[in-house]
């Protein structure tokens, strides 16, 4: 070959080198890495050869341990809200949760679970019904349980503006197992409820019995001793009303005190009279700093209306009555929507894991545990962003499959 065309042929190879070079570094500058709110720092880079919303692997009867498709309203779930302005001020305020049914985007047949875009949460959860993992599979010992979904996610707005780098709009897929840190301890000879401190993001509650106030007269108060070490605007705890026959449960206090002080609160349940309901304390810590010997204690709570008490828990033996119950949470993964107008359903599995893990066996659940598979959705409140306005983000067809 002549000495002209072996320098045209090397000149023609360095330009594609040169080009190859520029479009890698241009894809690698449009994944440009992001931090969650939440004060985990975790990559936000997709590689898309890694996604893929084909089902490769083939599921059979025998082998789905549970599934969900919101057909029979969602029974047996349940909920708990968030709060906003998480860590900062003003102070960290609650509301209720945002998840509910949908029949505006379902992938089979007509509902779909839903969480909208239009207000600021930070810790907003739901729980679905717990199920067991089974210890064998047609005489096979079970060594995985894989978790899959659709999801229609519509979020053009998951960055957020004001913290580059950060995202503002995702959510997170958790198993829960059931710990229960409530018990009763000594506290210089006087006995009263302690929650304990998980370290893992946990609902810890304390609930009464029912506490009949269809006759009752107001003024009814709740009163009860609080003393509470926490890490201030994170780690909270919460006073909620459930009222029997009735789906949900109504916030009537927040704890968030770090002063290691017995406090008294007074929250007023007039607006129960004519009911029956129940008095439930929860512990909410989340997945970061734990306070060492931290947690909320409770004592002497009473419940009175105009003619004297109607409910009284000490917790002194024979009088400690509370029923306590808790569920800690470990995290599989957290995915968003790379903001992409007019959002169709998607397949996810673990053939389409950019982070984490879709079984839950790399997280410590085994054969025989009891769990829950639980939502958790983070927004900024701001649908907009200069771009079409967000959708929300739909979820259906839930399933675990034993292998």
């Amino acid at each position: 070959m002549e000495e002209s065309s072996m320098k045209r042929i090397a000149f023609m190879l360095s330009i594609f080198m040169l080009m190859c070079t520029v479009s890698l570094y241009a894809v690698n500058a449009d994944n440009a890495t992001a931090n969650m709110q939440s004060r985990e720092k975790v990559t936000a880079v997709k590689d898309a050869t890694q996604i893929s919303d084909g089902n490769v692997a083939k599921i059979t009867a025998q082998s789905v341990i549970f599934e969900e498709d919101f057909e029979d309203g969602g029974e047996g779930w349940f909920s708990d809200g968030g709060y906003a302005n998480l860590g900062g001020e003003p102070e960290v305020v609650f509301f209720p949760p945002a998840w509910s049914l949908s029949q505006d985007k379902a992938f089979s047949p007509v509902t779909s679970l839903f969480h909208g875009d239009d207000v600021e949460s930070s810790r907003d959860f739901t729980f679905s019904p717990a199920f067991d993992i089974p210890t064998e599979l047609d005489g096979d010992p079970v060594v995985a349980a894989k978790v899959s979904f659709q999801i229609n996610i519509d979020n053009p707005g998951y960055g957020d503006p004001n913290n580059p780098g950060y995202l503002a709009d995702y959510y997170m897929v958790y198993v829960g197992l059931e710990e229960t840190t409530w018990g009763v301890v000594d506290v210089e000879g006087d006995m009263v409820y302690y929650s304990g401190y998980p370290e893992e993001n946990s609902f810890q509650y304390l609930t009464s019995p029912k506490i009949d106030l269809t006759a009752a007269t107001a003024p009814v108060t709740l009163d009860f001793k609080y003393l509470m070490l926490n890490e201030l605007h994170w780690d909270l705890g919460r006073v909620d009303v459930l009222v029997d026959g009735e789906a949900g449960y109504t916030t009537v206090g927040m704890l968030d005190d770090d002063t290691g002080a017995w406090l008294d609160m007074s929250v007023d349940l007039s607006a129960f009279v004519g009911k029956t309901v129940q008095v439930r304390f929860a512990f909410l810590p989340d997945d970061a700093t734990k306070i060492e010997d931290g947690g909320l204690w409770l004592n002497d709570i009473v419940v009175s209306d105009a003619a004297g008490e109607l409910f009284a828990d000490d917790a002194e033996t024979g009088n400690a009555v509370m029923e306590a119950f808790g569920v800690s949470l470990t995290r599989l993964f957290y995915d968003y929507d790379e903001g992409d107008a007019g959002a169709e359903w998607h397949f996810k599995d673990e053939n389409s894991a950019w982070n984490g893990t879709y079984d839950l066996f790399d997280l410590g659940v085994q054969p025989g545990d009891k769990v829950w598979l639980v939502l958790r959705y983070i927004i900024d409140g701001d649908n907009t962003q200069g771009e079409e306005a967000s959708a929300g983000a739909f979820f259906d067809d839930l399933m675990v499959t034993a292998i």
